[in-house]
C-alpha cells in the first residue's frame, strides 16, 4: 500500500494584517455608533434596527476572526500553487502569467487551453472575466510578499510584468 507523501512546501503567504486591522477597527466603530445612535435612527422600525445591529455584530466577529487567526492567501509547492481556498493549479498547466495594473494590482495565471479542474463557486464566477479563475491579489499582500511571489511566478512560468495598453 502506497502512502501519499506530503508535497514539499515552497512558500506560504498570508493576507496583510494591517489592512485587516483597519477593517476590524471600522467594524468596531460602526457597531458602537449603531448601538449608541440606533434607537434615534431606527425609532419607528425598532425590529429592523435590531436586525441591522445583529448583522453588523456578526460582521465584526468575522473581521475579528480573520484578524486574530491569520488567513492563508497563497500556498506554493514545487508542483502547484493554491490561491486562497481555490482549487490548486499545477505549474505545468500554467501557460503564462501577467500582472494587471489598474485600481489594484493582480497577477493573472492563465491556464493552458482545455484545462479543466473542479472550481470553487468564486472561481466559477471569475473564470471568464479578465482575471480568470486563478488570480493572485497583490493588493492583499505586504510589499515584501509581493516581490517574493513575483519571483516565484517568474521562476515557474512565462511572466509578463508589463500591463497591456488597453487596460486602464
Amino acid at each position: 500500500m502506497k502512502k501519499n507523501k506530503p508535497k514539499p512546501l515552497y512558500a506560504v503567504f498570508y493576507y496583510d494584517r494591517r489592512k485587516l486591522r483597519l477593517l476590524l477597527a471600522f467594524n468596531l466603530c460602526m457597531l458602537a455608533l449603531l448601538i449608541i445612535f440606533g434607537q434615534a435612527v431606527f425609532y419607528p422600525l425598532i425590529p429592523l434596527g435590531l436586525l441591522v445591529i445583529l448583522l453588523w455584530f456578526v460582521a465584526t466577529l468575522a473581521a475579528a476572526h480573520v484578524y486574530f487567526f491569520p488567513q492563508k492567501l497563497i500556498l506554493v509547492t514545487d508542483d502547484e500553487i493554491k490561491i486562497d481556498r481555490g482549487a490548486p493549479l499545477k505549474w505545468r498547466n500554467v501557460r503564462e502569467a501577467e500582472e494587471l495594473i489598474g485600481r489594484q494590482r493582480i497577477i493573472v495565471l492563465k491556464p493552458v487551453e482545455g484545462y479543466r479542474c473542479r472550481l470553487t463557486f468564486m472561481q466559477r464566477i471569475c473564470q471568464y472575466s479578465r482575471f480568470t479563475a486563478f488570480s493572485i491579489p497583490l493588493y492583499a499582500m505586504t510589499e515584501s510578499d509581493q516581490e517574493k511571489i513575483r519571483e516565484i511566478v517568474a521562476a515557474h512560468t512565462l511572466f509578463n510584468r508589463q500591463p497591456k495598453n488597453d487596460q486602464k
